[in-house]
């Protein structure tokens, strides 16, 4: 049988229906089984712990790249300066 897009896209949008049809009528039958997310912070983050991003991680991306100084061989001063009071010291 030969696919053409008109078909497709009825086919794909009543298998979408029928998938949220399906979602709607499982959580209509057993309301313990569903899951609820309260957005809602509980706390205050500390900032100290983004600290943590300014390195690598196992894994070198452009703004690491970016950060180094490879002429001095080291971290570039407008970088250091402006993350200096993320310091936890």
């Amino acid at each position: 049988m030969k696919r053409n897009r008109r078909r497709f896209l009825r086919d794909a949008s009543l298998t979408a229906l029928g998938s949220r049809l399906k979602v709607r009528e499982a959580s209509t039958q057993d309301p313990g089984s569903m899951v609820v997310i309260d957005p809602k912070p509980l706390f205050e983050i500390s900032p100290h712990l983004y600290m943590q991003f300014m390195e690598p991680l196992g894994t070198t991306d452009g703004s690491v790249e970016a950060a180094w100084d490879y002429e001095a061989d080291n971290w570039r001063k407008d970088l250091i300066d402006l993350v200096k009071n993320l310091s936890p010291g």
